[in-house]
């Protein structure tokens, strides 16, 4: 499902975008000029503006977008619920994809943009099969752009299953399931998930629900002015109290303070990344 879809001329230079996790799949492309993300200091990653760039970033990782001042780009930007398998594997395990597309690949992506923005109004009885076929084909101009060393990564087994575990884990989370839920919904056996779960990622199963629960209450404390005790239902959490302790402990901080700080300004987000508001003039 495309959730999000803008096309334009940009000023990421004058007009930069703060480095936040969204919550959804992102993929952007400089068609015209040159774009660079920004990442966190702990990240690693190429932050160099380039022209004819293509990047695909997972849910909740955290990134902006610069560019050198006084440049102009044009880019076309979109936001996926979901990838398909196995590129949302890849991409995960790489923390995300940089390429520089040949011109031809530049021109479809271009095309896309243009194929899907009629799309939004909701009329087409096959926009959502459109959708999903956008995010294919998006997915395979990068992953083929990428040398063939690098994409025999895809046929990792023990990836795409813990891939499966966290996307199934990501949609029940508010259901506050079970490992034995978790595995019998990709067909395995909770031991073996355990064994895939640390072979893939170096981690146990629940270590990764919980920061996933984390995250996505990250996300929330700073980006919707609702309540903690909501924020912990959509989490996954029985009380306020037990999320309060949880993600204390796996942020190092209270919720409320980090609430805090949002409301006193520490945080400044733009409403996505290609707001038109951010038009060159």
């Amino acid at each position: 499902m495309l959730t999000y879809l803008g096309v334009g001329l940009r000023r990421y230079g004058e007009r930069p975008v703060p480095v936040y996790g969204r919550p959804c799949w992102e993929i952007q492309a400089s068609l015209s000029g040159a774009i660079a993300p920004s990442l966190p200091p702990s990240a690693r990653g190429d932050d160099e503006p380039r022209e004819r760039g293509l990047w695909i970033f997972p849910p909740d990782h955290e990134h902006g977008w610069t560019a050198k001042r006084g440049r102009v780009a044009e880019i076309a930007v979109f936001h996926f619920e979901s990838i398909p398998e196995p590129a949302a594997t890849f991409v995960r395990h790489r923390g995300f994809i940089a390429v520089i597309l040949a011109e031809p690949a530049l021109s479809r992506v271009r095309s896309l943009s243009e194929e899907l923005a009629p799309l939004r109004d909701g009329r087409d009885p096959l926009a959502l099969l459109r959708f999903d076929r956008a995010a294919v084909e998006l997915a395979i101009i990068a992953l083929e752009a990428l040398p063939e060393r690098e994409t025999v990564a895809l046929l990792d087994r023990a990836g795409l299953a813990v891939a499966s575990a966290l996307a199934w884990y990501s949609e029940h989370m508010a259901e506050r399931p079970r490992l034995a839920d978790v595995a019998r919904a990709v067909n395995c056996s909770e031991s073996h998930l355990r064994r895939l779960f640390v072979a893939a990622r170096g981690q146990s199963p629940q270590a990764a629900f919980d920061a996933m629960r984390a995250g996505r209450a990250r996300d929330m404390i700073r980006g919707e002015a609702i309540s903690m005790k909501e924020i912990a239902a959509a989490c996954g959490y029985d009380s306020p109290s037990s999320f309060s302790r949880a993600f204390a402990r796996i942020e190092g901080r209270a919720p409320r303070e980090l609430r805090r700080e949002r409301e006193a300004g520490a945080f400044r987000y733009s409403a996505d990344p290609g707001d038109m508001s951010n038009e060159a003039t």
